[in-house]
C-alpha cells in the first residue's frame, strides 16, 4: 500500500491497496505475506483505484472501486467498477462494469457491461427459426448444449429456376407400381400413369377433353396412326418400320378408257372402272413389301379403248393384284370391270360400263374410274390407281 505520511484521519485517500485478503468488515485488511496489516477501514466512502487480492474479497455491501479489482479469490456482493483479473468462486452480487477475466463459478446477479469471457447458459431460453425456401424452429436454446431439429421445404418454394437442368430422373416422377411401357398424362386435373397396354395395342387418343387409351387392332380395321400413299404410276418397295407389327394395304387399279372422245348421255361406250381390294398383313420389323400402282390409262385409235393396268402388291412371295378395267368398244358392247385375285380381307370388282364404270372402292374419286363415267365424265382416259399402306 502507498505511503500514508501526511494523511489526515476520514479523509479521501486514493492510492493501490494490496491485500490478502479483506472481510465483510473491511478493517481486518491481511498483507500480503499473511500478517495483520494494521489497517482498518471504514464501511462507508468510495475505495478508488486499484484493489489487487491474493484472497477472498467480501462486501456486505456496494463497494465502488472506480478503477478495477483484481482477485483470484471469490468477490461477494454488489461492485461498481471492472472486475480485471480471475476469479476463482463466485460472484453473487450485481457487477457495473466489465468483467474481462474468467469467472470459475456463478455469476447470479446482473452484469452492466461487457462479459468477454464465457458462460455456461443464458439467463433465458431462446429458439432460432429460420424461412424462406425451408422451414425450422429449433428447441429451447439456453446455450448448455446444441440443439437440432428437422427443416421441412416450405410450400412452393422449389421453383423451376432452382431445379439444375437435368437432375430429375424417373424415380423423382414415379407413380407407384411404374412399369416398363407406362405412359405419364395429363387428365385434366393431374398427371396420372397409364399402364402399359397388352402387345399389339396401340394409343388412341380421346381428342381435347378426353384421355388416352390402348385399343386392339383388328384384321380388317387396324388402327393407323401413319399413311405411306403411293401415288399412280409408282413401284417400288415399302419396309416395315421399327415398333410395327401389322400393316393394312389398300390397292386400287386404273380404269379403262373410253371409246367416245366427247361425253355423251349414253354409258355404251364408257371406259370400266378398275377393281379394289384391302389386305392387312402380320408384319415384323424389316419386312418388306413390293408394289406397282397402275398409271392413268391412255388413248388409241382402236375399235377398243385401251384397258386399264393393275395395280399389285407382293408379299412372303405371294402376289396380290387389282385389276385394270377394260377400254370402251366403237361397238358399244359391254366393258367389264377389273378383278381381284388373291385371298384379300375386302375385295370390290370394278364396275363394267353398263353400271357406270366406276372404280371398286367408290370412295377416291380421282383414281381407278373409267374414262367418261360419272367422276370422271369429262376425260376420255381412264384414271390411275394407287398403293396406300397404313401401320
Amino acid at each position: 500500500m502507498g505511503d500514508l505520511t501526511g494523511q489526515t484521519v476520514a479523509s479521501t485517500y486514493s492510492q493501490l491497496l494490496n491485500v490478502a485478503s479483506l472481510d465483510a468488515t473491511y478493517r481486518n485488511v491481511t498483507d500480503g505475506d499473511g500478517t495483520a496489516s494494521g489497517l482498518t477501514l471504514s464501511t462507508g466512502g468510495v475505495r478508488a483505484s486499484l484493489l489487487n487480492a491474493t484472497g477472498a474479497v467480501t462486501f456486505d455491501s456496494t463497494l465502488e472501486v472506480t478503477s478495477a479489482i483484481t482477485a483470484t479469490g471469490g468477490v461477494v456482493g454488489s461492485v461498481t467498477g471492472d472486475v480485471t483479473g480471475n476469479v476463482t468462486g463466485n460472484v453473487t452480487g450485481n457487477v457495473t462494469g466489465n468483467v474481462t477475466g474468467n469467472v470459475t463459478g456463478d455469476l447470479t446477479g446482473d452484469v452492466t457491461g461487457n462479459v468477454t469471457g464465457s458462460a455456461d447458459t443464458l439467463t433465458t431460453g431462446r429458439t432460432i427459426s429460420a424461412t424462406g425456401d425451408i422451414a425450422w424452429t429449433s428447441a429451447a436454446f439456453d446455450g448448455s448444449g446444441n440443439v437440432t431439429g428437422a427443416a421441412t421445404l416450405s410450400d412452393d418454394a422449389v421453383t423451376t429456376a432452382k431445379i439444375a437442368d437435368n437432375q430429375v430422373t424417373g424415380a423423382k416422377i414415379a407413380m407407384g407400381s411404374d412399369a416398363q411401357g407406362d405412359i405419364l398424362y395429363y387428365d385434366g386435373t393431374d398427371y396420372v400413369r397409364l399402364g402399359a397396354g397388352t402387345s399389339g395395342q396401340v394409343l388412341q387418343s380421346g381428342g381435347s377433353g378426353a384421355n388416352p387409351s390402348w385399343v386392339d387392332q383388328t384384321a380388317q380395321n387396324p388402327s393407323v396412326p401413319q399413311v405411306d400413299f403411293k401415288d399412280s404410276g409408282t413401284s417400288g418397295t415399302f419396309t416395315v418400320p421399327l415398333g410395327v407389327t401389322r400393316v393394312k394395304v389398300s390397292v386400287q387399279g386404273a380404269g379403262g378408257s373410253a371409246y367416245s372422245l366427247n361425253w355423251s348421255s349414253s354409258s355404251a361406250y364408257i371406259g370400266a372402272g378398275g377393281a379394289y381390294f384391302e389386305k392387312t398383313f402380320s408384319v415384323t420389323a424389316g419386312d418388306t413389301i413390293s408394289y406397282s400402282a397402275a398409271a392413268d390409262t391412255g388413248l388409241n385409235s382402236s375399235n377398243q379403248r385401251p384397258s386399264g393396268a393393275s395395280s399389285t402388291i407382293t408379299y412372303d412371295s405371294t402376289t396380290y393384284t387389282a385389276g385394270g378395267g377394260s377400254g370402251g368398244y366403237s361397238t358399244g358392247q359391254n366393258a367389264g370391270g377389273g378383278t381381284v385375285t388373291g385371298t384379300v380381307d375386302i375385295s370390290v370388282n370394278g364396275k363394267d360400263n353398263t353400271q357406270g364404270g366406276h372404280a371398286g372402292s367408290g370412295s377416291l374419286t380421282k383414281y381407278g374410274n373409267g374414262g367418261h363415267s360419272d367422276y370422271n365424265y369429262s376425260d376420255a382416259e381412264g384414271q390411275g390407281g394407287y398403293v396406300k399402306f397404313e401401320y
